[in-house]
Protein backbone atom coordinates (compact mmCIF):
# COMPACT_ATOMS: atom_id res chain seq x y z
CA UNK A 1 0.00 0.00 0.00
CA UNK A 2 2.84 2.37 0.80
CA UNK A 3 4.49 1.67 -2.55
CA UNK A 4 1.12 2.21 -4.36
CA UNK A 5 0.54 5.47 -2.51
CA UNK A 6 4.06 6.65 -3.37
CA UNK A 7 3.52 5.71 -7.05
CA UNK A 8 0.23 7.60 -7.18
CA UNK A 9 1.84 10.66 -5.58
CA UNK A 10 4.68 10.58 -8.09
CA UNK A 11 2.19 10.21 -10.98
CA UNK A 12 0.20 13.15 -9.66
CA UNK A 13 3.29 15.35 -9.36
CA UNK A 14 4.52 14.35 -12.83
CA UNK A 15 1.09 15.06 -14.34
CA UNK A 16 0.96 18.48 -12.70
CA UNK A 17 4.45 19.25 -13.96
CA UNK A 18 3.54 18.08 -17.47
CA UNK A 19 0.35 20.15 -17.57
CA UNK A 20 2.11 23.22 -16.17
CA UNK A 21 4.89 22.87 -18.74
CA UNK A 22 2.39 22.44 -21.57
CA UNK A 23 0.45 25.51 -20.44
CA UNK A 24 3.62 27.59 -20.30
CA UNK A 25 4.59 26.40 -23.76
CA UNK A 26 1.10 27.09 -25.14
CA UNK A 27 1.08 30.58 -23.62
CA UNK A 28 4.50 31.29 -25.10
CA UNK A 29 3.23 30.18 -28.51
CA UNK A 30 0.16 32.40 -28.19
CA UNK A 31 2.39 35.37 -27.42
CA UNK A 32 4.54 34.58 -30.46
CA UNK A 33 1.45 34.25 -32.67
CA UNK A 34 0.15 37.62 -31.50
CA UNK A 35 3.53 39.20 -32.21
CA UNK A 36 3.91 37.60 -35.65
CA UNK A 37 3.93 40.20 -38.44
CA UNK A 38 2.88 37.83 -41.25
CA UNK A 39 2.06 34.19 -42.09
CA UNK A 40 5.65 33.48 -43.11
CA UNK A 41 6.77 34.12 -39.55
CA UNK A 42 4.25 31.54 -38.29
CA UNK A 43 5.56 28.97 -40.77
CA UNK A 44 9.06 29.61 -39.46
CA UNK A 45 7.84 29.06 -35.89
CA UNK A 46 6.20 25.79 -36.94
CA UNK A 47 9.46 24.53 -38.41
CA UNK A 48 11.23 24.96 -35.07
CA UNK A 49 8.38 23.73 -32.86
CA UNK A 50 9.29 20.37 -31.24
CA UNK A 51 5.68 19.46 -30.38
CA UNK A 52 4.08 18.14 -33.57
CA UNK A 53 0.53 19.12 -32.56
CA UNK A 54 1.55 22.70 -31.80
CA UNK A 55 3.48 22.87 -35.07
CA UNK A 56 0.40 21.73 -37.00
CA UNK A 57 -1.76 24.35 -35.28
CA UNK A 58 0.75 27.04 -36.26
CA UNK A 59 0.69 25.90 -39.89
CA UNK A 60 -3.12 25.87 -39.98
CA UNK A 61 -3.28 29.35 -38.47
CA UNK A 62 -0.70 30.63 -40.96
CA UNK A 63 -2.69 29.18 -43.86
CA UNK A 64 -5.95 30.73 -42.69
CA UNK A 65 -4.20 34.07 -42.21
CA UNK A 66 -2.60 33.89 -45.66
CA UNK A 67 -5.90 33.02 -47.37
CA UNK A 68 -7.75 35.83 -45.64
CA UNK A 69 -4.97 38.31 -46.36
CA UNK A 70 -5.01 37.41 -50.07
CA UNK A 71 -8.81 37.81 -50.20
CA UNK A 72 -8.59 41.26 -48.58
CA UNK A 73 -5.81 42.32 -50.95
CA UNK A 74 -7.82 41.17 -53.97
CA UNK A 75 -10.80 43.16 -52.75
CA UNK A 76 -8.67 46.26 -52.18
CA UNK A 77 -7.13 45.95 -55.64
CA UNK A 78 -10.57 45.53 -57.22
CA UNK A 79 -11.98 48.57 -55.42
CA UNK A 80 -8.95 50.66 -56.35
CA UNK A 81 -9.17 49.52 -59.98
CA UNK A 82 -12.88 50.32 -60.26
CA UNK A 83 -12.47 53.72 -58.64
CA UNK A 84 -9.55 54.53 -60.92
CA UNK A 85 -11.26 53.33 -64.10
CA UNK A 86 -14.31 55.48 -63.34
CA UNK A 87 -12.28 58.65 -63.65
CA UNK A 88 -11.71 58.58 -67.42
CA UNK A 89 -15.38 58.23 -68.50
CA UNK A 90 -16.39 60.67 -65.76
CA UNK A 91 -14.00 63.30 -67.05
CA UNK A 92 -15.29 62.78 -70.58
CA UNK A 93 -18.90 63.08 -69.39
CA UNK A 94 -18.16 66.28 -67.46
CA UNK A 95 -16.44 67.79 -70.49
CA UNK A 96 -19.38 66.88 -72.73
CA UNK A 97 -21.80 68.35 -70.20
CA UNK A 98 -19.86 71.61 -70.16
CA UNK A 99 -20.19 71.81 -73.95
CA UNK A 100 -23.92 71.09 -73.71
CA UNK A 101 -24.39 73.85 -71.16
CA UNK A 102 -22.76 76.29 -73.56
CA UNK A 103 -24.84 75.31 -76.57
CA UNK A 104 -28.21 74.19 -75.17
CA UNK A 105 -30.84 76.45 -73.67
CA UNK A 106 -31.20 76.32 -69.89
CA UNK A 107 -33.14 73.29 -68.71
CA UNK A 108 -33.60 71.73 -65.24
CA UNK A 109 -32.13 68.47 -66.57
CA UNK A 110 -28.63 69.90 -66.97
CA UNK A 111 -28.11 70.88 -63.31
CA UNK A 112 -29.44 67.48 -62.23
CA UNK A 113 -27.08 65.77 -64.65
CA UNK A 114 -24.15 67.79 -63.31
CA UNK A 115 -25.05 66.86 -59.73
CA UNK A 116 -25.38 63.20 -60.74
CA UNK A 117 -21.96 63.21 -62.38
CA UNK A 118 -20.48 64.99 -59.39
CA UNK A 119 -22.01 62.41 -57.07
CA UNK A 120 -20.63 59.59 -59.20
CA UNK A 121 -17.19 61.16 -58.93
CA UNK A 122 -17.55 61.41 -55.14
CA UNK A 123 -18.67 57.78 -55.02
CA UNK A 124 -15.52 56.74 -56.83
CA UNK A 125 -13.45 58.74 -54.35
CA UNK A 126 -15.31 57.12 -51.44
CA UNK A 127 -14.66 53.61 -52.77
CA UNK A 128 -11.01 54.47 -53.36
CA UNK A 129 -10.81 55.80 -49.79
CA UNK A 130 -12.35 52.57 -48.47
CA UNK A 131 -9.65 50.53 -50.22
CA UNK A 132 -6.91 52.60 -48.56
CA UNK A 133 -5.71 53.01 -45.00
CA UNK A 134 -6.35 56.76 -44.97
CA UNK A 135 -7.51 58.25 -41.70
CA UNK A 136 -10.98 59.76 -41.35
CA UNK A 137 -10.87 63.43 -42.27
CA UNK A 138 -12.15 65.96 -39.78
CA UNK A 139 -14.65 67.53 -42.20
CA UNK A 140 -18.12 68.64 -41.15
CA UNK A 141 -21.10 68.23 -43.48
CA UNK A 142 -24.29 70.26 -43.08
CA UNK A 143 -26.95 67.54 -42.88
CA UNK A 144 -29.94 69.45 -44.25
CA UNK A 145 -28.04 70.77 -47.28
CA UNK A 146 -26.57 67.36 -48.14
CA UNK A 147 -29.94 65.60 -47.95
CA UNK A 148 -31.84 68.33 -49.80
CA UNK A 149 -29.39 68.26 -52.72
CA UNK A 150 -29.73 64.52 -53.10
CA UNK A 151 -33.51 64.66 -52.78
CA UNK A 152 -33.67 67.29 -55.51
CA UNK A 153 -31.52 65.07 -57.71
CA UNK A 154 -33.63 61.95 -57.12
CA UNK A 155 -37.03 63.66 -57.17
CA UNK A 156 -37.72 62.95 -60.90
CA UNK A 157 -36.85 59.25 -60.43
CA UNK A 158 -39.09 59.04 -57.37
CA UNK A 159 -41.95 60.79 -59.19
CA UNK A 160 -41.91 58.14 -61.91
CA UNK A 161 -42.52 55.52 -59.22
CA UNK A 162 -45.25 57.55 -57.54
CA UNK A 163 -43.09 58.56 -54.59
CA UNK A 164 -42.52 61.85 -52.79
CA UNK A 165 -40.26 63.01 -49.96
CA UNK A 166 -40.87 64.43 -46.51
CA UNK A 167 -37.81 65.80 -44.69
CA UNK A 168 -37.54 66.41 -40.95
CA UNK A 169 -33.94 67.37 -40.28
CA UNK A 170 -32.61 69.52 -37.48
CA UNK A 171 -31.46 72.78 -39.17
CA UNK A 172 -28.24 73.02 -37.17
CA UNK A 173 -27.29 69.33 -37.52
CA UNK A 174 -23.81 68.59 -38.85
CA UNK A 175 -22.12 65.25 -39.52
CA UNK A 176 -18.41 64.69 -39.13
CA UNK A 177 -16.60 62.71 -41.80
CA UNK A 178 -15.45 62.81 -45.44
CA UNK A 179 -18.02 64.52 -47.66
CA UNK A 180 -17.66 61.85 -50.37
CA UNK A 181 -18.38 59.02 -47.96
CA UNK A 182 -21.41 60.65 -46.36
CA UNK A 183 -22.78 61.59 -49.78
CA UNK A 184 -22.32 58.01 -51.01
CA UNK A 185 -24.09 56.55 -47.98
CA UNK A 186 -27.02 58.98 -48.23
CA UNK A 187 -27.36 58.39 -51.97
CA UNK A 188 -27.50 54.63 -51.51
CA UNK A 189 -30.08 54.89 -48.75
CA UNK A 190 -32.28 57.06 -50.94
CA UNK A 191 -31.84 54.89 -54.03
CA UNK A 192 -32.63 51.82 -51.97
CA UNK A 193 -35.85 53.45 -50.75
CA UNK A 194 -36.82 54.48 -54.28
CA UNK A 195 -35.91 51.35 -56.20
CA UNK A 196 -37.05 48.76 -53.67
CA UNK A 197 -39.97 50.58 -52.07
CA UNK A 198 -43.59 51.01 -53.08
CA UNK A 199 -45.40 54.17 -54.16
CA UNK A 200 -46.01 56.65 -51.36
CA UNK A 201 -44.05 58.95 -49.08
CA UNK A 202 -40.37 58.45 -48.28
CA UNK A 203 -39.63 60.01 -44.91
CA UNK A 204 -36.20 61.21 -43.77
CA UNK A 205 -35.65 62.21 -40.16
CA UNK A 206 -32.33 63.24 -38.68
CA UNK A 207 -31.15 64.59 -35.36
CA UNK A 208 -28.05 64.31 -33.25
CA UNK A 209 -28.78 60.67 -32.44
CA UNK A 210 -29.74 59.05 -35.74
CA UNK A 211 -30.75 59.34 -39.37
CA UNK A 212 -33.89 57.36 -40.21
CA UNK A 213 -35.18 56.67 -43.73
CA UNK A 214 -38.66 55.14 -44.00
CA UNK A 215 -40.32 54.04 -47.20
CA UNK A 216 -43.43 52.03 -48.10
CA UNK A 217 -42.69 48.32 -48.43
CA UNK A 218 -43.15 46.96 -51.94
CA UNK A 219 -45.63 44.12 -52.39
CA UNK A 220 -42.93 42.04 -54.08
CA UNK A 221 -39.40 42.34 -52.75
CA UNK A 222 -36.71 42.99 -55.34
CA UNK A 223 -33.11 41.99 -54.65
CA UNK A 224 -30.24 44.43 -54.55
CA UNK A 225 -29.00 47.38 -52.55
CA UNK A 226 -27.09 49.80 -54.72
CA UNK A 227 -23.39 49.35 -54.07
CA UNK A 228 -24.08 46.51 -51.68
CA UNK A 229 -25.10 46.44 -48.05
CA UNK A 230 -21.74 45.09 -46.93
CA UNK A 231 -19.70 47.87 -48.53
CA UNK A 232 -22.16 50.50 -47.30
CA UNK A 233 -21.87 49.14 -43.77
CA UNK A 234 -18.08 49.16 -44.00
CA UNK A 235 -18.09 52.77 -45.18
CA UNK A 236 -20.37 53.66 -42.28
CA UNK A 237 -18.16 51.82 -39.80
CA UNK A 238 -15.06 53.67 -41.01
CA UNK A 239 -16.60 57.02 -40.06
CA UNK A 240 -18.08 55.76 -36.79
CA UNK A 241 -21.64 55.16 -38.00
CA UNK A 242 -23.77 52.02 -37.67
CA UNK A 243 -26.09 51.03 -40.50
CA UNK A 244 -29.17 48.98 -39.60
CA UNK A 245 -32.06 47.77 -41.77
CA UNK A 246 -35.54 46.71 -40.80
CA UNK A 247 -38.30 45.44 -43.05
CA UNK A 248 -41.97 45.07 -42.19
CA UNK A 249 -45.44 45.73 -43.48
CA UNK A 250 -46.78 47.49 -40.41
CA UNK A 251 -45.40 50.95 -41.27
Amino acid sequence: LAVLALALLCAHLLARAFVAGSMRRAQALLDQVRASPDPAHLHALAEHEPVAEFAELLRLHAEVWRTRHEAVERERETLAFLAHELRTPLQSALTSLALLEESVAATPALPRLRRALSRLERTGNAVLWLSSDAAVAGERVHAASAVEQLVEEFRPLAAVRGQSFVLRIAPELQWQGPCEVIDTLLANLLLNAIQHGDAGVIELEADGAALVVRNPVAAEATPGFGMGMTIAQRLAARIGWRLDFECGHTG
